[in-house]
């Protein structure tokens, strides 16, 4: 007999609101503010940080752990304002694999264990338990991956911190809460810092960088390395003769002095750290905090290594990957409620038409589909010379003349929804197939303000082989700039330009089948006219060679704008002013 299923306990969530009258727990969203504490000195620091006591505890059992300069939290972080870029903005990266159809064993059966010249020679994997689980352990590996590995290949590991030791340090000690972080006023630039009462010291819990950049003033931005970024804080620090502490304040909260403390000694603190929090590394469910500005290159190198492990079945293995942008001071419920309403959309099947298939050396077998989206394929084992006929496999829906493939070499077939259907090796597909492939998916979502949320998985959901797109067509509007021929106004103009005659033209609004024969014929003849309105204005920009017009259709320059421009603050000036 199965587990029962976790269920909520609402007569003991009732009973902590009986005689209570305060505003609910922003952490945990089911105890009132303040309840649970000891005492009335725990009762108020819990309300005044908008949280129940149980919720303030746990926080602060997490703080002590990283102050103890060990584990992972130390060499990572447990601060967002650490993982915040210089723009002091950070992303939740989110991704999951369907594995509905896995679990369930149906694709587990289009894997074989032998195959034979009759088409009914053959003999599928057996959906076992043992083999379930190793679907479920290899995509939690990929995963796991991505936190150890490709994670920190893209990210400053060299950031470090700072520590203060005050010179009254029993008023401190009586004052402030253990563990707690506060908000410090360093002669008009604010930061924040966790008092450790058991070493009787202050640490930094900021992106230094971002702060060094601050204190220097206009003209230093991304001139700040870490190590001089952290010598620049250290000695604004150390000239300080007294630095106030502040709760930190919430929405429509005023801002309290809470104690003044003059610092006694600063100093560097060796060890670095990563400036990354996991969250979960489920198959189901990824979630990772990461700086903004590293967001695409970390989001490239997972698209990479999932077409590298599961390049034989990525047709068959729903896959997406999703970015969360958002303000260091935007509330985290926020961008994780995004995350989730991404992770509940769907992921159907499409049917995609083979262009032609080619061999690529020795080991891979590139697919080019009619859409323009390629993908290779490794059709050998892991020995690298053994053929592989037991996993690329693609469910042909039809041929050219519109009938099934039953006369293909590597073939088999198996029944589904009461009829057959014929999967075909990646090698014998033909062009003109269809096939029913289940797309890898990508999303980023910018959260300038919270309500923005709701609209996470309302907008389809992008291929992530537009991410390679993306990042080729900045970089070559960067060579671009560098050779004099653009600058941000006039990108800027020229999307304005395209995007108005959208607006104009109804193109924004998603096509419909529906309606009369007039208004497809109008909606028809706007779109050939936006076509060579595209044409015609990057001839005259001596943009065709970087801009491709269907990249303009599609969207691809817009969400390329969007992502590096408005969100990631990336200029093309910059660039033109380091060639100077």
């Amino acid at each position: 007999e199965p587990p029962p299923v976790p269920r909520a306990f609402p007569e003991a969530v009732a009973e902590c609101w009986e005689d209570e009258r305060e505003d609910i727990c922003t952490a945990c969203g089911l105890r009132p503010q303040g309840h649970g504490a000891p005492n009335n000195f725990y009762r108020d620091k819990a309300r005044e940080r908008g949280v129940c006591y149980l919720c303030l505890k746990r926080r602060a059992q997490r703080a002590e752990a990283w102050a103890c300069e060990k584990g992972p939290e130390w060499y990572r972080t447990i601060w967002i304002d650490e993982v915040s870029d210089r723009n002091g903005r950070l992303v939740l990266l989110v991704g999951r694999f369907d594995l509905t159809n896995w679990l369930d064993g149906r694709h587990v059966k289009t894997l074989l264990v032998k195959i034979g010249k009759d088409q009914d020679d053959y003999v599928s994997k057996n959906p076992s338990f043992a083999r379930l689980r190793r679907v479920w352990e290899t995509t939690k590996r990929f995963w796991e991956a991505v936190n150890e590995e490709d994670i920190p290949l893209f990210i400053e590991t060299s950031c470090r911190r700072v520590e203060v030791r005050p010179e009254d340090r029993d008023t401190v000690k009586d004052n402030l809460g253990d563990y707690h972080v506060y908000e410090a006023d360093l002669a008009g630039v604010r930061t924040s810092l966790v008092w450790d009462p058991d070493r009787n010291r202050f640490l930094s819990a900021d992106n230094l960088c971002r702060l060094a950049e601050v204190i220097a003033g206009p003209g230093a931005a991304g001139l700040c390395e870490p190590s001089k970024a952290v010598d620049l804080v250290c000695n604004r620090l150390g000239k300080l003769d007294k630095i106030p502490l502040y709760e930190p304040g919430g929405y429509g909260r005023v801002r309290q002095p809470h104690v003044v403390f003059r610092p006694r000694e600063t100093r560097v603190i060796k060890q670095s750290y990563t400036p990354t929090i996991p969250i979960l590394a489920e198959p189901a469910t990824f979630m990772a905090l990461i700086p903004a500005d590293r967001a695409l290159e970390v989001a490239h190198k997972i698209k990479k290594r999932f077409e590298t492990e599961m390049g034989k079945v990525r047709n068959r293995l729903p896959f997406f990957l999703g970015l969360v942008f958002f303000d260091r001071r935007q509330p985290l419920f926020s961008a994780v409620d995004a995350a989730r309403r991404m992770l509940a959309s769907e992921l159907p099947p499409e049917s995609w038409a083979v262009r032609y298939t080619r061999r690529i050396g020795k080991t891979v077998c590139e697919i080019v589909f009619q859409n323009g989206i390629s993908w290779q394929v490794p059709v050998v084992m892991g020995d690298f010379n053994t053929h592989d006929d037991w996993y690329p496999y693609y469910l042909v829906e039809k041929d050219a003349a519109g009938r099934a493939p039953s006369w293909r070499r590597l073939r088999f077939s198996l029944e589904e929804a009461g009829e057959e259907r014929y999967w075909i090796h990646v090698e014998d597909l033909a062009p003109y197939d269809r096939v029913k492939v289940y797309p890898a998916r990508f999303a980023y979502l910018h959260l300038d303000t919270s309500a923005r949320r709701f609209e996470a998985g309302s907008r389809p959901f992008r291929l992530l082989e537009e991410l390679d797109e993306m990042v080729r067509l900045w970089q070559d509007l960067e060579i671009t700039a560098r050779a004099g021929r653009l600058t941000d106004t006039g990108l800027r103009g020229i999307e304005a330009l395209f995007e108005n005659k959208r607006e104009m033209w109804g193109l924004n609004e998603p096509s419909k089948d529906a309606g009369s024969r007039r208004q497809r014929a109008e909606r028809d003849h706007s779109s050939l006219v936006f076509a060579e309105l595209v044409k015609a204005t990057l001839r005259k920009e001596r943009l065709e060679d970087v801009v491709q017009p269907e990249q303009v259709t599609n969207g691809v320059l817009t969400g390329t704008l969007d992502l590096y421009m408005r969100i990631m603050k990336r200029r093309l000036a910059d660039f033109t002013q380091k060639e100077v």
